[in-house]
């Protein structure tokens, strides 16, 4: 996972990378496991600020994002890691819709990425 979210965010080298494990609820069931990365230098504290809002759009806005979008997503199904099969409260035997995306800013530039996964019996995917 550290490999390809390192390859979407293209950092310079040396430059650090903010990694954030989230997982989703709905009706008290996880329904998704993702790991979020981006620019620790550009977004420094985003962690916590994001811990305190709730919400990565508005704890970017303190940084000067006020508005991004997803360039790209891509879905796959797969059976889920001892881990993700683990957080998601399933057995290893139930596949997972899993997903890596990228969002830019109005620039263009990569502001954050994502890999995770979905519990394929708990969503529906509408693209």
């Amino acid at each position: 996972v550290a490999v390809r979210m390192i390859q979407l965010l293209d950092p310079q080298p040396g430059e650090a990378v903010l990694d954030m494990c989230l997982i989703a609820y709905a009706d008290a069931l996880p329904v998704s496991v993702v790991m979020r990365g981006c620019s620790a230098k550009r977004f420094l504290g985003l962690a916590e600020k994001f811990a305190t809002m709730g919400s990565f759009t508005a704890a970017l806005r303190d940084y000067g994002v006020t508005d991004y979008w997803r360039r790209s997503t891509d879905i796959t199904a797969r059976m889920p890691t001892e881990a993700e099969a683990r957080l998601l409260q399933q057995s290893r035997l139930t596949p997972v819709l899993a997903y890596a995306g990228e969002d830019v800013d109005a620039d263009g530039t990569v502001i954050s990425c994502q890999i995770g996964c979905f519990a394929s019996e708990r969503v529906v995917v509408t693209v």
